[in-house]
């Protein structure tokens, strides 16, 4: 069963998911917000697993912990009541032993 939903989108997130659209070779604008569910669910279920996210720099070498999600608890099973905080995304430097 298909399901048709209606999204109302800024100026800069349509210009963002334009951009998605080309980067991977999209046909539709749905095809890239199905992936991005997919890859968000994984995120947050990896998240719960108490793995964590690295990012290495080609260039240099270094590796910084990539923290896409400040908390997540068990309740995170269960869908939010009201819409969450904005998701912050940072990045804390690890220092080589």
């Amino acid at each position: 069963m298909k399901n048709r939903l209606n999204l109302v989108l800024t100026d800069q997130s349509k210009k963002r998911l334009d951009r998605l659209i080309g980067l991977t070779e999209a046909d539709t604008s749905a095809e890239v917000i199905r992936n991005a569910l997919r890859l968000y669910e994984a995120l947050i279920n990896r998240v719960l697993s108490d793995d964590e996210f690295l990012v290495r720099n080609k260039k240099t070498g270094e590796i910084s912990i990539y923290e896409i999600f400040d908390t997540l608890g068990a309740e995170v099973a269960q869908p939010p009541t009201r819409p969450p905080d904005r998701t912050r995304v940072r990045q804390k430097e690890l220092h080589a032993s």
